[in-house]
């Protein structure tokens, strides 16, 4: 929950961030997407060799690649531009710096 939490709440201020210095430059952010791209960037690094099968086509994906596919899906698929992408690439990054530095903590650690 907390790592959750985190996630959203970095996607909002990267949001607001960047949208006040480039005004206009993102949608309308609303939801918790920005956090679900944060739990979604986690799962790919933490089993990134995991496989997945989707269901149309039926094909087995590995997780690191299903991240990529998913969040180049939802950016290039867009046509309304009133989603909040960097509500989502926030999420994804806070998830990343949060997965990176927990990672060197435990091999400091002997983990």
């Amino acid at each position: 929950m907390i790592f959750y939490l985190a996630t959203g709440i970095g996607a909002g201020i990267i949001y607001a961030v960047v949208n006040f210095f480039i005004p206009g430059s993102g949608g309308v952010m609303l939801g918790a997407s920005g956090a679900i791209y944060g739990i979604l960037m986690a799962f790919g690094m933490v089993f990134p060799n995991m496989e997945i099968m989707l269901l149309i086509p039926p094909i087995p994906i590995k997780a690191k690649y299903l991240v990529f596919l998913i969040g180049f899906l939802t950016y290039a698929m867009d046509r309304s531009g009133s989603v909040a992408h960097l509500a989502h690439f926030g999420g994804a990054l806070i998830a990343f710096i949060l997965i990176t530095f927990w990672r060197s903590q435990g091999q400091n650690r002997g983990w």
